[in-house]
């Protein structure tokens, strides 16, 4: 009996799995772009934790703060992508260093710059959905704010990002990227793009990455040799690649030419 209920547990994951994965591919096949970052600023204004002071100054986790007391102790000038309302920012902020943010979503910064109001050494500003701000200034660091990277649709914008961001580095500058992962084959991720794909071909669309999903906004699960991949076009290399607490990797700007 034990047996029979765990072997019919399995059986009703797996089919919930690729049931979930049949609906999201309809969703990512037929959504517009435009529609699937209303899904995730949706999902965000859900959320008021991330707007919350006590949240803003929690600073940084157990596994951030590994990766930035490893790698990171030389940096003074430092830039955090898909910074939100300010964490890591603030976290990372004094002793010497000097912090930029920017983040797209225009209500988390505007908290942000309440919590950093008066301080000389952050900042926190507004940038275009998946892109960089007008800065014309270089840093001996960056982080790429906890698992923002994973939201950014499709592998060609994620790299152009990456690029946007090492033409702001300094050679051997450190990069902290976190991801969501994947196995390297998975139902759900199957299901979605055995929908989505043709969906998209239909439309004219980017076709659909193995990996692409909703959880619940658009993301992208990664393997590590993914990202490693992504990293590597834009000019980076891996240093590091820890998939656990939550997955995540250290890179190093790379001079161009090597």
């Amino acid at each position: 009996m034990p047996r029979a209920y765990l072997r019919l547990n399995h059986g009703l994951t797996q089919a919930f799995q690729l049931i979930r994965g049949l609906v999201d591919g309809l969703w990512l096949g037929l959504a517009s772009r435009r529609v699937l970052y209303g899904i995730d600023a949706a999902f965000y204004a859900s959320q008021g934790q991330y707007v919350a002071e006590e949240y803003t100054r929690s600073g940084l986790t157990d596994w951030e703060n590994a990766a930035v007391s490893e790698y990171f102790q030389h940096c003074t000038d430092i830039v955090v992508t898909g910074a939100g309302g300010g964490r890591e920012v603030l976290a990372l902020a004094g002793n010497g260093r000097r912090v930029t943010g920017f983040e797209p979503n225009e209500g988390m910064v505007t908290f942000g710059r309440t919590i950093l109001e008066g301080r000389s050494d952050a900042s926190l500003l507004v940038a275009p959905r998946d892109g960089w701000p007008a800065l014309d200034a270089t840093f001996d660091g960056a982080v790429i704010g906890w698992g923002s990277y994973t939201h950014i649709a499709g592998r060609r914008r994620r790299v152009d990002f990456l690029r946007q961001t090492r033409s702001h580095l300094v050679a051997g500058s450190p990069l902290l990227v976190s991801v969501y992962t994947r196995p390297s084959r998975t139902r759900y991720h199957r299901a979605v793009r055995w929908v989505a794909q043709p969906l998209r071909a239909l439309r004219r669309g980017a076709p659909i990455d193995l990996g692409d999903g909703f959880a619940p906004m658009y993301a992208h699960h990664f393997t590590r040799e993914e990202l490693a991949a992504e990293l590597a076009d834009a000019g980076f290399r891996l240093e590091v690649w820890r998939p656990r607490p939550f997955a995540h990797a250290v890179a190093v700007a790379v001079d161009p030419l090597e």
